[in-house]
């Protein structure tokens, strides 16, 4: 729990991978995978929108390597402010 605080993109769990699409017109789109049917694909943006992608128009699907959760988040936090979080996240168990 501690690593993926400190460094969220060594280890993404399943089901938080962030997908970039490109479609066949150029424009792209990244977000989480939320629904798939077959014939489209519904991802959640990072501001929450849900948008649906129509798999005809879909040149690509790549999954990023990156967290969307930015490294250094927790360099603003005191190390007992690091220690209440994992703390207060251990207890959603």
């Amino acid at each position: 729990m501690v690593e993926s605080i400190l460094k969220p993109s060594v280890k993404l769990a399943q089901g938080y991978e962030t997908y970039k699409f490109e479609e066949k017109d150029g424009r792209s789109f990244q977000g989480f995978v939320v629904g798939e049917r077959v014939v489209d694909t519904v991802i959640r943006q990072a501001d929450g929108v849900k948008i649906e992608l129509k798999n005809a128009d879909v040149d690509t699907r790549t999954v990023q390597k990156l967290s969307a959760m930015p490294d250094g988040l927790a360099a603003n936090l005191a190390p007992e402010h690091i220690a209440d979080l994992i703390a207060y996240l251990q207890s959603l168990k």
